[in-house]
């Protein structure tokens, strides 16, 4: 997936931003303040796999609730599901870097085929999710279930989800099928219920008893005798109990920036397969060492089959600077 367009209409510091984008690795540098993250928020928004975001009054350009918030993200590179007429086949667009985004009835030389997903919040937080034309500006909606094989990844402060097997994480990403991890996570579960006998427990025995022998004088007779273990809802083992462990240390208690890189070698590997990769404040937790290392190996991040990574940095000197291919955005991107 190559994300080749990116429009932002009244999202929290940004009235407006028309940008278009020619590579598969993009850094934006400013200093604090200047909306580099807020656009790596509306990316990820646009292409959300849930059904509902978290916005409120304050994500509204100036806090006015009657501008509605528009998000636009075209991007090639899309399943190959997609291209079906039952999903967006007829909303299939041209874009290339001269001509920019425009429907196939304009169809330029160079052209790659592209699709349009249209994020908008109205004044009653309302949000809608669709793929659209020039010729069909209301769109088609598309599911949450759809825009999650678009496969987005966000690496920022919060890196330790993307070490536990959860929806959402980098982890389970990269596995793909969790259905023989829930098989044994269900057998894990019956058998710890077997084998933890709490009747063994005077306390727990004698009060088992005095219910029984208090529900009798209700008239409650019981088919078997009370006794007290464990609920197998309450010990249920769910996907989200399986994280990554170094030896038997779980990978959460590496330092921060072990933690990040390991979260980043993952989600990498994930965006060799067309996913997009977001990183907020590259050299974050990491020594210029390793920041240099990292630069480095994304130098060699440029194969089509590749994804694409998006990045932000404090610094013009000794970080994104070193990839000799900083993108930022063009005038009409007004922050506060």
């Amino acid at each position: 997936m190559k994300i080749r367009h990116i429009q932002i209409r009244n999202f929290r510091g940004i009235k407006e931003l028309d940008w278009t984008i020619t590579s598969s690795i993009v850094c934006l540098i400013g200093p604090g303040d200047s909306t580099k993250t807020t656009i790596l928020d509306a990316i990820e928004l646009a292409l959300l796999p849930y059904w509902a975001a978290s916005l409120d009054d304050c994500d509204f350009y100036d806090g006015k609730t009657d501008n509605t918030i528009e998000i636009i993200v075209t991007f090639s590179q899309y399943p190959s599901e997609f291209a079906n007429d039952s999903k967006f086949g007829t909303y299939i667009r041209g874009w290339n870097g001269k001509d920019g985004v425009h429907d196939l009835k304009e169809k330029h030389e160079g052209d790659e085929f592209v699709i349009s997903i249209r994020l908008t919040v109205d004044e009653m937080l309302e949000h809608k999710w669709s793929v659209f034309t020039e010729n069909d500006l209301d769109g088609k909606n598309i599911s949450a279930r759809d825009r999650s094989k678009l496969q987005v990844t966000r690496l920022g402060e919060i890196v330790d989800r993307h070490l536990t097997w959860k929806r959402g994480s980098t982890l389970l990403n990269l596995a793909g099928d969790s259905k023989g991890a829930n098989a044994v996570l269900l057998d894990a579960s019956r058998k710890t219920q077997e084998i933890v006998n709490l009747n063994s427990v005077d306390t727990l025995k004698e009060t088992a008893e005095k219910v029984a022998t208090e529900t009798a004088k209700l008239g409650v007779n019981p088919r078997d005798a009370f006794n007290i273990s464990l609920d197998m809802q309450a010990v249920h083992l769910g996907v989200g109990a399986i994280s990554l462990y170094e030896g038997n240390t779980p990978a959460r208690m590496m330092g921060l920036g072990s933690r990040r890189l390991v979260a980043l070698s993952m989600q990498l590997a994930s965006a060799t397969t067309g996913a997009p990769l977001l990183i907020d404040e590259i050299e974050h937790g990491l020594d210029p060492h390793h920041t240099r290392r990292l630069l480095k190996h994304f130098q060699d991040f440029n194969d089509p089959k590749d994804g694409q990574i998006f990045m932000t940095s404090h610094s013009s000197i000794g970080s994104c600077s070193s990839l000799r291919i900083p993108q930022r955005p063009p005038r009409v991107f007004r922050p506060f």
